[in-house]
C-alpha cells in the first residue's frame, strides 16, 4: 500500500498544511496545514501537495484546508484570502503562523483576551430566532456528502439555538445604534466566523475526501484518520485526511478523490439554499458558510495562479494532471479552469448572502429571499462550474417555490477531449402532502463517457506524474476513452414532518458520475430523524 494525505482549509483565512515526509515509498498526505517537509498530500487551503522528498520518493495528495500552503519549506505559505505569499525562511524554522487579522488582535487585545470576548458576546448580546425549517440529523451509505451536509447543518441550527436559549432575548441586537451593531459585528466574525469555517473544513475533508475513498473501497485506499486546526479568527486553521492507497488504484479514482472536496461543499451549498427557501428567508449566520461551500471550487482553481504552473501541492493541480493522464487527445490547464470558473459569479444566492450579512450587522434583522413570480410559484435560475471524472461541466440550475415546498431541477453538460457528455436531474423532497406524511422524488438522468476503474497499461504507483503524458502510449486505448455510457439514479422520498418526524429515501444508482453518488451501481438508503427549528 501507499499512503497519501489530503487536507482542506477555508479560502478565506491562511491555515497551514504539514504535509510531513514519510518512510513509506509510496506516500500521500492531504492536509490542512502544511509543513516543510517535500511530502504530498490534499490540504484544505486548496493545495495539493505532490513532491518528491529528500529520499527520491515520489509523494502526493490533496489539500482542503483552503488556507496558506506549507508545501515544500517550513515557511513557504501561501494565503489565499489576502493573496499574501510569505517569504522562505531557512530549513527548521516554522515562521510567523498568523493571519493578518489574527495579528491585529493579538497586538491589540492579546492572546488571551480574544478568547473572552465571545464570552461578553453570549452575556450582552442575544440573537433573535429566526424563521424555522427542517432540519435533519441521520445516515446513510459511506456516510456521503448528503448525509454529511445535512448533519452539519442540524448541527449549525443547534448551536444558534443554544445560544439563543442561554442569552434570551433584548432589544439590543436589534436597534440602529452604534453598540448594538458592534455587537452584531462580533458575533458574526468571532462567533458564527469560526463555526462556519469548521463547518466548511469538515464537510470538504470527512464527506469529501473522506466520502470518495470510503466509496472506492479499501482494496484501493483506506482513510487512516483526520485532524483540525483551531479555525481563524483564533488560529491558522486547516484540516488534514491521512489515507492508504494500493496499486489497482485508477487515475479515474485519483482523479475523483482529488475534486471530491469541493464536489462536496458545492453539495452543502445546494442544501443550504433548501434551508433558505423552505423559511423563504436568508439566516446570515448561515451566509459565511454558504459563501465558502458555494465557492471552494472558484478559490482553488484561483489560488493555481499564486502558485505557479511549475509548483505541486494543490487539488485543482493533481485533479488536472491525473485527468491529462486518463484523457490524452486534449490536455486540460489551470488557464483553462480559470477562465470557466468566472461563471460560477452567476449565482443570485451569492449576492443574497453578502447583502444579508451586512443587513444584519445594520438591522439585526434576516433578509428575505427575492423570487422571480411564475404564476403561483416563486423561480430563480442558477449557473455554476462542476468537475468530473472526464472533465469539466457546467449546470444550469433552477429552484422553484411554493409555500414552504422547494423544487430542484438542472440540465448539466460539458466536453473534453473530443468527449460530450450531459445529463439532467430533478429533486421534489415534499411533492405531495398527506397531512402530515411527506412523498417526494428525486431522478437523475446522464451520458458519459465510460468511467475507467479498471487498472490501465500501467500500475498507479509507477506512474511519474512530473511527467507529461504521452499521447502515443496512453494508459488507456482511445477506444476506451471514448467509450460512452447512459446511466440513472432514481430515488422515492417518504417521511412524517411533525415538529419531530422522519424521513427514508430508498433507490439505485447505476454505475457513473453523479456528484455525491459512489462511482459504482449501488442502492441509495438514507435514514433521518427531522426536526423543525
Amino acid at each position: 500500500m501507499m499512503t497519501k494525505n489530503y487536507g482542506a482549509a477555508s479560502p478565506t483565512a491562511p491555515s497551514g498544511l504539514s504535509c510531513r515526509k514519510t518512510t513509506a515509498p509510496y506516500t500521500r498526505t492531504s492536509s490542512t496545514d502544511r509543513s516543510d517537509s517535500k511530502s504530498g498530500g490534499i490540504c484544505s487551503c486548496n493545495s495539493r501537495i505532490n513532491h518528491i522528498d529528500r529520499s527520491g520518493d515520489r509523494v502526493g495528495g490533496i489539500c482542503d484546508c483552503h488556507s496558506h500552503c506549507l508545501n515544500a519549506y517550513p515557511a513557504f505559505r501561501f494565503h489565499y484570502g489576502n493573496r499574501l505569499h510569505r517569504r522562505r525562511l531557512p530549513s527548521g524554522q516554522r515562521g510567523d503562523r498568523n493571519t493578518l487579522c489574527g495579528n491585529f488582535f493579538r497586538a491589540i487585545f492579546g492572546h488571551y483576551l480574544i478568547l473572552l470576548l465571545p464570552c461578553f458576546l453570549i452575556a450582552n448580546c442575544p440573537i433573535k430566532q429566526f424563521h424555522e425549517a427542517t432540519y435533519k440529523l441521520g445516515w446513510d451509505i459511506d456516510f456521503s456528502p448528503y448525509a454529511g451536509g445535512e448533519d452539519i447543518l442540524f448541527a449549525h441550527r443547534s448551536a444558534e439555538r443554544i445560544e439563543g436559549f442561554f442569552i434570551g432575548k433584548t432589544d439590543v441586537c436589534y436597534s440602529k445604534l452604534a453598540g448594538a451593531r458592534f455587537w452584531r459585528l462580533s458575533e458574526l466574525y468571532l462567533g458564527w466566523l469560526p463555526v462556519n469555517y469548521l463547518a466548511t473544513v469538515a464537510q470538504h475533508e470527512i464527506f469529501g475526501h473522506g466520502y470518495r475513498i470510503r466509496d472506492i473501497g479499501r482494496n484501493r485506499a483506506k482513510v487512516r484518520g483526520y485532524s483540525f486546526n483551531t479555525p481563524p479568527p483564533y488560529g491558522e486553521g486547516g484540516a488534514a485526511t491521512s489515507y492508504d492507497i494500493g496499486a489497482d488504484l485508477t487515475t479515474t479514482e485519483e482523479t475523483s478523490i482529488a475534486m471530491a472536496g469541493v464536489e462536496s461543499t458545492a453539495i452543502l451549498a445546494i442544501l443550504t439554499k433548501f434551508k433558505w427557501l423552505e423559511a423563504n428567508r436568508i439566516d446570515p449566520r448561515q451566509s459565511v458558510l454558504y459563501l465558502l461551500c458555494q465557492h471552494d471550487l472558484n478559490l482553488y482553481i484561483g489560488s493555481l495562479k499564486i502558485l505557479g504552473e511549475d509548483e505541486d501541492g494543490h487539488d485543482i493541480k493533481m485533479y488536472i494532471k491525473s485527468l491529462n493522464y486518463t484523457y490524452t487527445n486534449n490536455f486540460i490547464s489551470g488557464a483553462r479552469l480559470r477562465s470557466l470558473s468566472w461563471i460560477n459569479l452567476g449565482d443570485p444566492f451569492t449576492f443574497y448572502a453578502i447583502y444579508s450579512w451586512f443587513h444584519y450587522f445594520l438591522s439585526g434583522k434576516e433578509t428575505r429571499i427575492p423570487m422571480i413570480p411564475v404564476y403561483d410559484w416563486g423561480y430563480l435560475p442558477n449557473v455554476r462550474l462542476g468537475l468530473t471524472p472526464f472533465g469539466p461541466e457546467f449546470f444550469i440550475e433552477n429552484y422553484l417555490l411554493k409555500g414552504q415546498k422547494p423544487i430542484y431541477f438542472y440540465l448539466k453538460g460539458g466536453r473534453h477531449s473530443q468527449n460530450r457528455y450531459g445529463g439532467v436531474g430533478f429533486y421534489a423532497p415534499r411533492m405531495w402532502e398527506i397531512a402530515k406524511w411527506i412523498i417526494g422524488c428525486r431522478f437523475d438522468l446522464w451520458r458519459q463517457p465510460k468511467l475507467l476503474l479498471e487498472p490501465g497499461n500501467v500500475l498507479f504507483p509507477d506512474i511519474n506524474f512530473s511527467e507529461k503524458p504521452n499521447k502515443n502510449d496512453p494508459l488507456y486505448p482511445y477506444s476506451e476513452q471514448h467509450a460512452m455510457r447512459v446511466g440513472w439514479a432514481g430515488s422515492l422520498i417518504f417521511g412524517y414532518h411533525g415538529r419531530n418526524g422522519f424521513e427514508a429515501e430508498l433507490g439505485y444508482k447505476a454505475r457513473g458520475f453523479l456528484p455525491g453518488y459512489a462511482l459504482r451501481s449501488s442502492p441509495t438508503a438514507r435514514l433521518y430523524y427531522t426536526l423543525i427549528f
